[in-house]
C-alpha cells in the first residue's frame, strides 16, 4: 500500500487551530509542544509573561528569567537578546497560552532600516534590526525591506 502524505491545508492541528488567539489559559496539549510543517516553519506553545510589555503579533518574543519552563516576554531586558524564542503569531493575554514560530518564513516587525538580506538581531522591545555578523546574535534574516515596520523574515 502507498503512503501519500497530505496537503498542508488537510492537517489539523491544535496549533493551526489556535495560531491567531489571544491565548487560552490550560496549555493543551502542554505547554512546549511543537509542531513543525513541511513548508520548515516551527511552532511552539509557550506561556505568556508581559513583564510590562505586551506581545505585538510580529514581535520578537525572548525566554523569560525564570525557573517555569516555557515562558516567553516581549521585555528584551528579561531575557536578552541571546536569549530568542521566536515571533508571537498574535497577541497573547499575559499569563495565557499561546503560539510563537521558531524556524521559517514569517512577516515580523523591524526598524526601518532593514533590507532585503540583512541579518537580523532582537535589538529592543518589539522589533529586530540589522545585526553586524561577529557583533550581534543573528536570529534571522530579511527576505524583503522594511515597509510599514514590517518585513518578511526567516526565522534561523
Amino acid at each position: 500500500m502507498a503512503y501519500s502524505v497530505p496537503d498542508e491545508s488537510e492537517l489539523k492541528d491544535v496549533v493551526l487551530v489556535d495560531l491567531d488567539t489571544t491565548g487560552v489559559s490550560t496549555a493543551q496539549p502542554f505547554a512546549g509542544y511543537e509542531v513543525a510543517t513541511r513548508t520548515g516553519k516551527v511552532f511552539q506553545l509557550v506561556k505568556f509573561d508581559s513583564s510590562g510589555v505586551a506581545a505585538v503579533a510580529g514581535a520578537p518574543a525572548v525566554w523569560q528569567k525564570t525557573s517555569t519552563a516555557f515562558v516567553v516576554t516581549a521585555d528584551v531586558s528579561d531575557g536578552g537578546s541571546y536569549a530568542f524564542a521566536g515571533v508571537f503569531c498574535a497577541v497573547i493575554e499575559d499569563g495565557k497560552y499561546g503560539y510563537i514560530q521558531k524556524k521559517g518564513e514569517c512577516t515580523a516587525k523591524v526598524s526601518s532600516g532593514v533590507s532585503a538580506g540583512d541579518p537580523l538581531y532582537v535589538a529592543n522591545d518589539g522589533y529586530f534590526d540589522t545585526a553586524t555578523e561577529g557583533t550581534h546574535h543573528i536570529v534571522a534574516y530579511a527576505k524583503t525591506a522594511a515597509s510599514s515596520g514590517e518585513a518578511t523574515v526567516v526565522l534561523i
